[in-house]
């Protein structure tokens, strides 16, 4: 199941979500076949990405929003973020930005600074969307508080 999903992010990233799609569901398949709970729900994740990419916004929005409490288990942080992080593109995409301003805050809340690239994508993610339900001054806000939380590790590493 890990190479079918590793395929499906290939046709993904070559922009072929069709292609993707169908690999993305074999590998929901696959784990779900074999119970495994620590790999399907990344495929799920993926194949409702590509929902969206493919216009089936709707749909994606539901098969994220069923995905959730498989989420929330113990050690799925980055299940977590990627999940929120997609849930709130979509909902966006959906012209819905308070619920997407929503999912974007718990992304933020689950990602950490030393996942540097999940962190600042979680954070920018967040400002945008604060920016365009709350204002420029709250986006910056966010920004800010970003950049403390990052000087706070950095001290912490150094420490």
């Amino acid at each position: 199941m890990f190479l079918v999903n590793n395929l499906g992010k290939l046709e993904y990233q070559v922009k072929d979500p069709a292609a993707a799609l169908v690999y993305f569901e074999r590998a929901v398949e696959l784990g779900r076949a074999a119970n495994d709970s620590g790999y399907w729900p990344r495929a799920e994740v993926n194949r409702a990405a590509t929902l969206g990419e493919l216009g089936r916004n709707e749909e994606a929005v539901r098969a994220m929003r069923a995905l959730i409490p498989v989420a929330e288990r113990p050690g799925r942080a980055a299940l977590q973020i990627q999940l929120y992080s997609n849930l709130a593109a979509e909902l966006d995409e959906l012209d819905r930005p308070g619920e997407a301003l929503g999912y974007a805050r718990r992304a933020a809340a689950v990602a950490h600074p030393e996942e540097i690239q999940s962190f600042w994508n979680a954070r920018l993610a967040l400002a945008r969307l604060t920016r365009r339900v709350e204002g420029a001054a709250a986006a910056v806000a966010v920004l800010d508080s970003t950049k403390a939380l990052e000087d706070r590790q950095d001290l912490n590493r150094r420490t």
